[in-house]
């Protein structure tokens, strides 16, 4: 009785890994990146003027991305300073605005399908 259960111990033992091994594979698979993912770094200062990039990448097949340079007003909609989009599978762009006012700066960078992403704020004085 006692080499049927210790048996059937390491039996369970083994299933119960190869399911965790399963279990691990599965959700590494979850972080992976997604397809045509937007991007979008902080701005940065550079002489008189705030430059910031954004963009997306992944992406199967040519997608558009839209990408801008955004002050951050609170109450109020953000105010965009710069601007643009292009179509590619892998598109960077790059905004700038030229001594901006004093305040909180993002890149926003949005793709056709609905997905968007903000920096982090940067801080003009």
């Amino acid at each position: 009785m006692k080499s049927k259960l210790s048996t059937l111990i390491l039996g369970i033992t083994l299933l119960g890994g190869g399911l965790s091994a399963v279990g691990a594979t599965a959700a590494s698979a979850e972080v992976e990146p997604r397809a045509c993912a937007p991007f979008a770094n902080t701005p940065y200062k550079s002489g008189s003027n705030l430059i910031g990039v954004g963009g997306h990448s992944g992406c199967s097949t040519s997608s558009t991305a839209k990408v801008m340079l955004k002050k951050d007003n609170s109450g109020w909609p953000d105010q965009i300073m710069a601007s643009s989009s292009a179509k590619g599978s892998k598109v960077s762009l790059t905004e700038i605005a030229a001594s901006p006012a004093s305040g909180e700066y993002y890149i926003e960078a949005l793709t056709v399908g609905g997905s968007k992403t903000q920096s982090s704020r940067f801080s003009w004085k």
